[in-house]
């Protein structure tokens, strides 16, 4: 389970839970949405969504998320080439305008072996709809890995090495735009992958920081 650093993920209680169920908890590192991009991504969306009918005072947002999601779930997605509602139900959702237009369908006559067709036929449309989307996800997900790696230059540091770290918090009092957003220099403790590093900020704490936060003091 991947989540933010939000006290209400990092909580004893999310700890102990994940421990009681044998879930494998990762955070994202601080200041870096990326880590989890899918997520940020729908949240975007989903305000980019809202904003074209809240008010200006923006207070009844909460009004519209239900109808925001419901949409979402119907539009057919670019990666997976089908709708989140398909992928989960194995057909298209009915709204509400197509249960007063569309002639209702008798349920005289039905047996154990309609039931039972229905359901194979189901298993059959989630198995292949679930391979499709994997399918094409996969090939989306290597396309924008392709594209992201050609404009990055990974650079690697060592333990012991001295580096300032990208605080992107606004001072107050100070201007934004004449502000030194780097802090530092600071001393790598460990090299916990080529991405990932664990920094000593100041006595006696430390951080785990993404390398797009790091540059060589």
């Amino acid at each position: 389970m991947l989540t933010d650093r939000g006290a209400n993920f990092t909580s004893a209680l999310i700890k102990e839970t994940c421990k009681l169920l044998t879930i494998q908890k990762l955070q994202t590192s601080s200041y870096h949405p990326q880590t989890n991009g899918i997520c940020e991504r729908m949240h975007k969306l989903l305000i980019d969504m809202l904003s074209r009918f809240v008010r200006k005072d923006a207070r009844n947002w909460d009004e519209y998320v239900p109808c925001a999601i419901m949409a979402y779930r119907t539009m057919r997605h670019c990666s997976t080439k089908h709708s989140p509602y398909y992928l989960v139900f194995g057909r298209d959702m009915r709204l509400p305008i197509e249960v007063d237009w569309k002639p209702q369908l008798s349920n005289k006559g039905s047996s154990e072996n309609e039931y039972a067709d229905h359901v194979r036929l189901l298993t059959k449309r989630l198995h292949e709809a679930n391979k499709v989307a994997g399918q094409q996800s996969k090939i989306s997900h290597e396309t924008a890995k392709r594209y992201y790696d050609r404009q990055t230059k990974l650079e690697q540091f060592n333990k012991g090495d001295f580096v300032y770290v990208h605080d992107p918090i606004h001072k107050r009092g100070k201007a934004r735009k004449f502000s030194y957003q780097y802090e530092g220099p600071f001393k790598i403790e460990q090299k916990i992958s080529p991405l990932i590093y664990k920094v000593r900020m100041a006595v006696g704490t430390s951080a785990i920081i993404h390398i797009n936060r790091i540059k060589k003091a």
